[in-house]
């Protein structure tokens, strides 16, 4: 897992992924780290994220690698987000959906969507096998696209505006083969062991 630039050493780094956490996560209050070992003239790092125990001033410290899934995921993609955020560019996710929750994953699509929070028309590019993500009517319907494998295992990209009888995604429709890019699944089998 990547962390952000300077995340060690500035603490108004660490504030702002705090922030950033607490978009989908209120309960991480601070980061502690603390040097454990020098190793050829690179520094190792002990990184706890300080929770706050109920009814009490303490805080409870969990180490970073115990964290979830999705909340690894999501401080790996803090980096990215603020920076494409800021320039205006284009982020290329594959599976954005994995680890995270379906509304943390709207949430996202949201801040790319609002001009507001969008300022420098930053670009996202994903790809999803949750078709909620689509069927929420989040996305306009010439950003919705698909991928199908010919027989030959050829890829053909096409876009849900191509099918001018709909007017959005739905979710049913696809699953039964509508738009394509589905698989073709045959029974499971599998060889039992003597």
């Amino acid at each position: 897992m990547g962390l952000p630039d300077n995340f060690i050493e500035s603490r108004e780094e660490q504030k702002s992924v705090v922030n950033f956490l607490a978009s989908f996560d209120r309960h991480i209050e601070d980061f502690k780290i603390e040097e454990v070992a020098e190793y050829n003239g690179s520094k190792a790092y002990k990184i706890c994220t300080l929770h706050k125990i109920n009814n009490s001033n303490d805080m409870a410290e969990i180490p970073l690698s115990a964290e979830s899934a999705g909340t690894l995921k999501m401080l790996s993609l803090y980096h990215e987000l603020k920076d494409v955020l800021e320039k205006g560019s284009v982020l290329f996710i594959d599976e954005l959906n994995a680890r995270l929750h379906p509304l943390l994953v709207r949430n996202i699509l949201i801040t790319f969507i609002n001009p507001k929070t969008n300022i420098n028309h930053a670009q996202l590019v994903f790809t999803a096998y949750d078709t909620w993500q689509l069927d929420n009517h989040v996305l306009k319907k010439e950003e919705v696209w698909f991928v199908e494998k010919d027989k030959d295992g050829k890829s053909q990209l096409y876009s849900l505006f191509d099918f001018s009888d709909v007017d959005d995604f739905d979710q049913d429709d696809y699953l039964l083969g509508k738009f394509g890019a589905i698989p073709e699944l045959s029974r499971m089998e599998y060889n039992k062991c003597v």
